[in-house]
């Protein structure tokens, strides 16, 4: 059996043309029938697919504290550590033949810097601004300070890099209700002469009981759950809507 449109042998009929009056009132074609500003081609239309993280998000902040409710803080003291990252991946590498001697490969590797890379994120800025809820103590590296606002300077980024920067404060001895620590963290860099920047969530402590239940353990370090661990917190990072009934999560990924 044959197509009525292209006179080839076959068992499918061919798929229908779109017709000349339909691509106009679409607006795809001029009156003269001339493609109107775009390839008339199968994907033309199809919606793009999501940029990857690196993509869309090349900088990113999360945050680790020493503890996450007031009966855990050691003498009221607390520490957050704030953990920027060039989720970029590098577009140079050491360029090494493969006749070179083992100084060669040596002098190659000790030349190459990987700030130098593109990818690399420059002038990286970390801001913060501490609740009254919390009393500062220290800071590493040494932030520059007015009152309760802090900023670090880390410098540059390499590729896949990351730089931390901590303060230390004086926290409530016990809280009946969620607090906030700061107003949480913002970091800015310079990517290839333009700007990026990421903000973590306000770093708080969570009541000792909910509802009048306590929270017991819950929020300690285990092995099984580790408030540390690197892909938790890049999931926090990308994904900062977790709520409960309470408002917001109370587990350690809430804090992140």
């Amino acid at each position: 059996m044959g197509c009525g449109r292209c006179r080839q042998p076959s068992r499918r009929p061919c798929p229908r043309a779109p017709e000349l009056g339909s691509l106009r009132e679409m607006g795809l074609l001029t009156a003269d029938g001339q493609p109107n500003g775009l390839l008339l081609d199968v994907g033309a239309l199809q919606t793009a697919e999501p940029e990857p993280a690196s993509v869309s998000a090349p900088l990113s902040i999360s945050r680790v504290q020493s503890a996450y409710r007031a009966a855990d803080a050691v003498s009221s003291t607390l520490v957050i550590t704030f953990t920027v990252t060039n989720n970029l991946p590098p577009l140079s590498s050491p360029n090494t033949p493969p006749s070179a001697t083992i100084t060669d490969t040596a002098k190659t590797l000790s030349a190459f810097d990987p700030l130098d890379d593109p990818n690399a994120i420059e002038n990286v800025l970390v801001a913060d601004t501490l609740a009254a809820s919390a009393s500062y103590l220290s800071s590493s590296p040494a932030a520059d300070r007015h009152a309760a606002q802090l900023v670090w300077n880390l410098g540059s980024i390499p590729p896949l890099g990351t730089a931390t920067a901590t303060v230390t404060v004086q926290v409530p001895a016990a809280t009946t209700e969620f607090v906030d620590l700061d107003t949480g963290a913002t970091a800015w860099g310079t990517l290839r002469g333009r700007g990026v920047s990421a903000h973590a969530r306000p770093a708080g402590l969570a009541p000792d009981t909910i509802n009048g239940e306590p929270i017991g353990d819950w929020l300690k370090w285990t092995v099984d759950a580790d408030t540390r661990d690197e892909y938790m917190l890049s999931k926090a990072v990308i994904d900062e809507a977790k709520t409960t009934a309470f408002g917001r999560s109370w587990c350690p990924s809430w804090f992140s």
